[in-house]
This record gives structure tokens, C-alpha cells and sequence, in this order.
């Protein structure tokens, strides 16, 4: 198995947010590249790199599942969440 292409998440770095980092190397990690709020936050086009964990926004990550049904159901809230 080639470990270039296997990843894990750290533990909960606030609200649900994580650190995702190569297997084999947990010093590097996703990195929004000029992605802090400084430099405009986070856009289209926003190069992903990896760099040492400097306790950035824009190295905070949450993966959360994705489905057009689960879009349909949270535009449309049912009479119980009104």
C-alpha cells in the first residue's frame, strides 16, 4: 500500500475541527496555504499544502458527510424543526 495516499485525523482541536495529516508523517499537515484571515481566509482556488502545525485556522478541518438528500432535508426542515 502506497502511504502517500493514506491520511488520519488528530483529536478535536475545538468545535469539531481536526488536524488532517499523512500517516506516516503527523508533523505535516493540511494547510490552507495563505488561507488565514491576514491574507483574505479561505476561497476558491486556495492551494492545500502541507505544513507543520502552527495552530492556524486554516489548518482546522471538519469532514462531515455529503449527500443531495441530505441537502434536500436541510433546506427543506420538516414541521418539527419550525
Amino acid at each position: 500500500m502506497d502511504e502517500s495516499v493514506l491520511w488520519t485525523e488528530s483529536r478535536d482541536v475545538g468545535k469539531g475541527f481536526r488536524c488532517v495529516r499523512m500517516v506516516n508523517n503527523i508533523y505535516l499537515n493540511f494547510d490552507a496555504l495563505h488561507g488565514d484571515k491576514d491574507h483574505g481566509g479561505v476561497h476558491d482556488g486556495t492551494e492545500v499544502v502541507l505544513w507543520e502545525w502552527c495552530k492556524g485556522d486554516n489548518q482546522r478541518w471538519k469532514i462531515v458527510p455529503w449527500c443531495k438528500q441530505y441537502i434536500l432535508l436541510s433546506l427543506y426542515p420538516s414541521e418539527n424543526d419550525t
